[in-house]
């Protein structure tokens, strides 16, 4: 398009034909188009007088004329659709400040719990286990301590007073820090919906958690472990050699392996309502969600594997389940662990060996022997690589020096030829 001779700052004409007025301002960027060129100039001009007239405490955000007013007992918010209601509203909060009376807000008026119970009934995204945990660290750690309050009133220096008193108290630095991110994640949200003017929960600093190194078993020990378990020995060495969850192993059925691939395809894992109870469907029938990651993986089969899975498959159809209990339905973690599991351990003297020691034993064997990471992780069904590298990195000190010498060998030999 040639260029317009005294066209206008910020007003553009688009390949449309629509005209294109964009406006800067504290707040961010706005534009709008419109038929005519004289509307999108009527409109900045209006927007820019707008602006101007602004009360302190007023300002525009995502198209909306946002007004927030801070005094003693907190911040209080509120959006309007015209800057002159919102200068409105500041004029009242200041002078019902002066008077000693409450503040004309919905903010003002919301307790920390009221809220809560708003927040959980748009979490339709996380499992019932998730919210399951969630309710605990609300019961534990979040109302007692900001139950009451108005939400305005919760300030950056009252958590950080909760968190120095949970670590006075003894919590755990990886408690804290779940439950204090669970505390971000709900005052996020009273910010999203402009019951807030700022999250108090940014800028806490938290307890240090030391990470200790994920130990696996060796393989004698996950031998005579398994043989401790009686007739869930083959569960014990699945779980050993082939790394999944335990709750993934339980909801395999039998149509889940394909021992002429040698694969075997891990898309579901058992998982609970909020009360810990496993989900059924319509007709009562327990069912199985998706994996920790939500998505699916094959893990391949080795020869020993398959010889080890192959009578738990046989005389059974594509459905049932393949590591059952003695009723013939899936075997229920909690039990296998109380009643065969735990004894085992207790005999033959394992201390802090736990089931999901059996997934760090596939990892922490994988990376003795050499395997990349990135086929670790595929594996293991990790998020990233990242993570199987900090949990099982200490795990290839050998592998590193073995790479360092050949390095140091290589760099010898082509630069003294």
């Amino acid at each position: 398009m040639p260029k317009q001779v005294n066209r206008i700052p910020g007003i553009k004409q688009l390949p449309t034909g629509m005209w294109q007025a964009r406006l800067f301002h504290d707040g961010g960027e706005e534009s709008r188009n419109f038929e005519r060129q004289e509307d999108a100039e009527r409109w900045k001009r209006n927007l820019k007088s707008e602006l101007d007239r602004c009360a302190e405490g007023v300002e525009r955000k995502k198209r909306k004329w946002v007004a927030t007013f801070i005094d003693e007992s907190g911040v209080y918010t509120k959006s309007f659709d015209d800057v002159d209601s919102a200068n409105k509203w500041m004029s009242r909060a200041e002078l019902a400040a002066e008077d000693g009376r409450p503040i004309d807000s919905e903010s003002a008026r919301v307790t920390f719990s009221e809220f809560v119970v708003e927040w959980k009934k748009g979490k339709l995204d996380i499992t019932g286990k998730t919210l399951g945990t969630y309710n605990s660290q609300l019961k534990l750690y979040l109302l007692p301590a900001f139950g009451e309050r108005k939400l305005t009133s919760i300030t950056t220096s009252d958590i950080k007073k909760w968190v120095a008193a949970l670590v006075d108290d003894g919590v755990g630095p990886t408690t804290i820090r779940q439950s204090y991110r669970l505390l971000h994640q709900i005052l996020l949200s009273a910010l999203e919906d402009e019951l807030l003017a700022r999250n108090p929960a940014v800028g806490i600093k938290l307890p240090k958690i030391t990470t200790k190194a994920k130990e696996g078993l060796t393989a004698q020990e996950l031998y005579a472990l398994a043989d401790e378990c009686g007739p869930h020995r083959s569960l014990v060495i699945f779980l050993g050699t082939c790394g999944l969850r335990v709750n993934e192993a339980l909801a395999l059925r039998v149509e889940d392996f394909d021992l002429g691939s040698k694969i075997v395809k891990v898309a579901h894992s058992w998982t609970t309502d909020e009360f810990g109870k496993k989900l059924r469907d319509g007709n009562g029938e327990f069912i199985p969600g998706t994996t920790k990651t939500g998505e699916a993986r094959e893990v391949p089969l080795d020869q020993n594997t398959m010889e080890l899975i192959k009578p738990l498959l046989e005389g059974k159809r594509g459905r049932d389940w393949v590591f059952t209990g003695a009723n013939g339905q899936a075997l229920d973690y909690g039990f296998f662990r109380r009643k065969y599991f735990k004894p085992a351990t207790e005999k033959l003297g394992m201390k802090n060996v736990v089931i999901h020691s059996l997934r760090h034993t596939t990892g922490s064997l994988l990376a003795s022997l050499g395997a990349p990471i990135p086929e670790v992780s595929k594996i293991l069904g990790h998020s990233s690589a990242k993570m199987t590298l900090d949990v099982y990195g200490h795990a290839y000190p050998a592998q590193t020096a073995a790479w360092m010498d050949k390095l140091g060998a290589h760099i010898h030999r082509e630069g003294n030829s």
